[in-house]
């Protein structure tokens, strides 16, 4: 599955549907820098009613940083 953004040419992959997709998506809507640790990123998160176990926000952050742009 594929992402598109708004250029035409710039497709990113998507992790996972599901948890992995969810956390991914309130990362991004709540606009938590790429730089955050899991625990800053978790608290974002929790301030906005979300909660995701370290399982699945741990590796959702990774995949978010080495992703470009």
């Amino acid at each position: 599955m594929l992402r598109r953004h708004a250029a035409p040419t710039r497709h990113l992959p998507v992790i996972h549907d599901g948890k992995e997709g969810e956390c991914l998506e309130a990362l991004d809507r709540f606009q938590v820098p790429l730089d955050s640790t899991r625990d800053e990123a978790a608290r974002i998160l929790r301030d906005h009613g979300y909660q995701f176990r370290n399982e699945v926000l741990g590796p959702v952050l990774k995949a978010r940083r080495s992703s470009p742009d």
